[in-house]
């Protein structure tokens, strides 16, 4: 099983500790709530809002699959007891793919800029690395999303395409889907 050890950080400028641990079926309220105020900012994520339908099941069924999965991790990061974010990292369901892993994070809008983004992804390459099965990690970023990619390029994390135009925000608002990876092994 995917377990991770919890471990606890200081977020020295706010006084406040962060946890760092295994998502837990009771965490679905909270990872789905992210994922709404996420999707309702209408920035970086490809869901428009009339086309969210995730639920608190769906999210326990994939914390569940997660946990039950040995190269597959689904992460949180706790402040002052409340989930404040969450990183998910999974396969891809092809053999061939098998020694790829892709992951996607959220933060709640009000706990970005405090460095937990960098903990999760910190967090998930340490354990990653200590997995055999993973050989490289994958992500798609939008390209206005500068701060994200330069989050990702701290990590290593390359540019190995682009999907021009890929996402249409409104009449004539474009922007590009950049994929990165970052090889392991």
């Amino acid at each position: 099983m995917a377990i991770l050890q919890t471990q606890e950080y200081e977020l020295e400028d706010l006084g406040l500790s962060v946890i760092i641990r295994s998502a837990v079926s009771t965490d679905a309220t909270a990872v789905l709530s992210i994922h709404r105020e996420v999707v309702e900012e209408n920035k970086y994520v490809m869901t428009a809002h009339h086309e969210f339908h995730k639920t608190k099941e769906s999210y326990q069924e994939l914390i569940r699959a997660a946990g039950d999965h040995p190269s597959e991790l689904f992460v949180v990061a706790a402040a002052e007891e409340n989930v404040v974010g969450w990183l998910i990292l999974y396969s891809p369901s092809l053999e061939r793919r098998s020694h790829i892993r892709e992951f996607g994070i959220m933060l709640s809008p009000g706990w970005r800029g405090q460095r937990i983004g960098k903990k999760l992804i910190s967090t998930m390459l340490d354990w990653a690395t200590a997995c055999s099965a993973i050989e490289k990690i994958c992500l798609e970023v939008f390209s206005s999303n500068e701060n994200a990619i330069q989050l990702y390029r701290s990590f290593g994390f390359q540019e190995e395409g682009r999907r021009l135009k890929q996402i249409k925000l409104g009449i004539d608002h474009y922007v590009d889907l950049i994929l990165m990876y970052k090889a392991l092994r």
